[in-house]
């Protein structure tokens, strides 16, 4: 026999040894998922749950974790396997703005607008700003000021719960409206500002804080970060 011929036998020798024991490995009880821990995101479930009952080695186990890493929001995904339970890893990219609007939700990072499940939003709105938007934001000349804006207060989840973007104005001029419940509060920002700005404009709410029980206070805020309440 030809080395060549010697050395393609050995090859599929040693190809079929490899599906043999792959295949007997999978057919070990001890390789059997019995439960999944995952994020609570829907989409996440949707793709990891199905694999209780399966094997580790299963390809279906390698099919679940590329689903999961094309998901918009995922920087990684992991997958750890002991005594029958899948715990499943995942990082979430940095930097992104949650929008929600009539005609769908999305997902923005700096020069990307991906849609993203609309029952997804909930267990995002954990992780990320999320911002009302109207049809046809993505033409707005203010959009980047506004995902900029709304990328810096990503820190304040427990205070902002909701901000919007659109015409609110009573003269029809667009504005970035955010709810402050904790203080009472609601947050109108009418022109181009930093994060920092936005914030110095929060802390100065806080400090004359209104509080839950009370109807919420509408403030306006100015370029330097001061605000005026309506009607001063």
């Amino acid at each position: 026999m030809r080395r060549t011929e010697r050395t393609a036998s050995l090859f599929i020798i040693a190809a079929i040894l490899a599906i043999a024991l792959y295949l007997a490995l999978a057919r070990l009880p001890s390789a059997r998922i019995a439960a999944v821990d995952v994020d609570p995101a829907p989409s996440l479930e949707r793709i990891f749950l199905p694999l209780a009952g399966t094997s580790y080695f299963s390809s279906r186990r390698f099919q679940a974790e590329l689903a999961a890493s094309r998901l918009p929001y995922i920087g990684s995904v992991s997958l750890a396997f002991n005594s029958g339970r899948a715990c499943i890893g995942t990082e979430y990219r940095e930097d992104g703005v949650l929008l929600a609007s009539a005609n769908g939700s999305y997902i923005s990072y700096p020069g990307s607008f991906v849609p993203v499940e609309a029952d997804d939003i909930p267990f995002l709105m954990g992780i990320y700003p999320l911002v009302e938007v109207e049809e046809g934001f993505l033409a707005d000349p203010w959009r980047e000021d506004v995902l900029a804006a709304a990328r810096s207060l990503s820190g304040l989840s427990s205070l902002i719960t909701w901000m919007k973007y659109g015409n609110n104005n009573p003269d029809g001029s667009p504005a970035l409206t955010i709810d402050i419940p904790a203080l009472g509060a609601v947050l109108s920002v009418t022109e181009a500002v930093s994060g920092d700005t936005i914030r110095k404009g929060v802390d100065a709410i806080g400090k004359g804080k209104a509080g839950f029980g009370q109807d919420a206070v509408r403030y306006r805020l100015l370029p330097d970060g001061t605000v005026m309440a309506e009607g001063e």
